[in-house]
């Protein structure tokens, strides 16, 4: 797998990303055929020095958390994403986050199937993500959060996709405990 990865200042307040993501089609080795697909194609703007807007291919409000703590994990995809739950780490959408205090906050709406797949409805999908540091980022406990993530879509009129999801993340100097829990009521197929 390999990535190009291309941001761009343009002013203080507006920043681009494009990265093309190629990989093979058929299995690990550089003898397939390799797939270019569309991993970012953003624009970023600070409207405040706390919050930002994204808009185009960018990472939706879990999966690049996540991977942005659990950094030491094996180089595997993560449970949701390995389920199918949450479709990738980037996808094509609109999105605010900010940080107030102790909480983040990202909240978006995205076309609903990921990155490198195309869109075959009108359906959309809404996420969202707040993250709180109860004891702040300082201190022997200051790396604790507590994180919250729904992602409320459809495949069809008739099939829903729902995701919700509980983190508790504790990273210290010498690793990261987490533990999730997490309720789904995902019917990609008619049956």
């Amino acid at each position: 797998r390999g990535y190009l990865d291309v941001r761009a200042t343009i002013s203080p307040r507006v920043r681009f990303r494009f990265t093309p993501d190629a990989r093979p089609t058929t299995d690990a080795n550089l003898q397939s055929s390799l797939a270019l697909h569309l991993a970012y194609a953003s624009l970023q703007v600070d409207v405040s020095p706390h919050a930002t807007v994204l808009v185009g291919m960018h990472e939706t409000p879990w999966l690049t958390f996540e991977q942005s703590i659990d950094r030491y994990r094996a180089q595997a995809p993560m449970v949701v994403e390995r389920r199918q739950l949450v479709p990738g780490e980037t996808d094509l959408g609109a999105s605010v986050r900010g940080t107030y205090g102790p909480a983040e906050v990202h909240v978006g709406i995205y076309n609903g199937e990921g990155y490198g797949r195309p869109e075959f409805d009108k359906y959309k999908s809404l996420q969202g993500r707040l993250t709180v540091r109860p004891f702040g980022a300082d201190g022997a406990i200051g790396g604790l959060r507590l994180s919250g993530f729904y992602s409320h879509g459809w495949y069809a009129q008739d099939r829903p996709r729902r995701l919700a999801l509980a983190m508790a993340s504790y990273e210290g100097t010498y690793g990261v405990v987490t533990a999730q829990v997490l309720q789904a009521t995902d019917n990609p197929f008619v049956s």
